[in-house]
Formats: structure tokens, C-alpha cells, sequence
């Protein structure tokens, strides 16, 4: 599912279709890109992996006009960041690219389009493995909706 910055109007196919499906919560069948649920008895003891790198960022969809590249360009002035994926000809295959995660004590979950409930792979992907995801999205309000039992205030 793309964003709709990202998603071909199809206009010939208006008033075909009377519901919504996509990841918007207030759409007629909702799909979120992922969840967070309570763990299970068996797997309530989550050891966090090692970690040897501070920052990573695995990004494929470069675009100098996106927001998380210009955030990004600024942010490593003062950080370092581990860059992978295909903007930075380091490709992961999907093995790899779970392991490299959670060696990282923070993950840079920037989205490449910033919408309502627009919160995809880049945000549950680290939490899975122990990583701290860092976003850049939709509002703090709209995160804290789909992730409110674990926000500390």
C-alpha cells in the first residue's frame, strides 16, 4: 500500500468501487501496515540484542526533495549514521537486513510521505528486534494512537 503521494489516480474506475480499503484507520476495511501486540507468556522475555552501532538508516527511495533526506543530511553533521539499502549501494537481503537492525540502538523510521496514519514497516520493523525507532511522520498525536501503551510520558 503507498501513500497518496505515492498512488495513481484511477479515474476511470470512479463509482465502481463504494469502499475504502487502505491503511487509514477511518477507511471502510482498515489495513494497517503492521501492529503492536501484547507479547505472549513464552515470548515476554525479549533479550535486547548487542548493539554496536548508535544510529542506522536503511533507505532505498531517495529523493533530495523529501523532507527525511534534507533531516538527514542535517542530523549527520552531529551524529554518526550507518547508512544502507539501495540509495546508499549497500543492499540488504532480507536476512541481513534484520540482523544489521538490531545492532543498531536507534533506527531512523523516517517515511517518505507524511500522511494520516501513514506508519509503515519503518516503524514496527526496529521495535521487533530491540531497536528504538526515531520517526519522522505524521504527528507525535497520530503515533501516540497506534502506540499509546508504549509511550512514557
Amino acid at each position: 500500500m503507498e501513500s497518496p503521494g505515492n498512488s495513481w489516480k484511477m479515474s476511470n474506475l470512479d463509482g465502481l468501487f463504494n469502499l475504502t480499503v487502505n491503511y487509514r484507520r477511518d477507511s471502510d476495511i482498515w489495513v494497517p501496515y503492521g501492529k503492536i501486540v501484547v507479547a505472549s507468556e513464552e515470548n515476554k522475555t525479549f533479550l535486547i540484542p548487542q548493539k554496536d552501532k548508535l544510529v542506522c538508516w536503511i533507505v532505498n527511495n531517495w529523493n533530495p526533495q523529501f523532507q527525511r533526506v534534507q533531516y538527514f543530511h542535517e542530523l549527520q553533521k552531529h551524529v554518526r549514521i550507518h547508512t544502507y539499502g539501495g540509495a546508499f549501494q549497500r543492499q540488504l537481503s532480507l536476512d541481513v537486513y534484520y540482523k544489521t537492525l538490531s545492532n543498531c540502538k536507534f533506527y531512523l523510521s523516517f517515511e517518505n510521505s507524511i500522511y494520516q496514519d501513514y506508519l509503515t514497516e519503518k516503524l514496527f520493523n526496529p521495535m521487533k528486534v530491540g531497536t528504538v525507532p526515531v520517526v519522522l511522520g505524521p504527528s507525535r498525536e497520530n503515533y501516540e494512537e497506534f502506540i499509546q501503551q508504549f509511550v512514557i510520558t
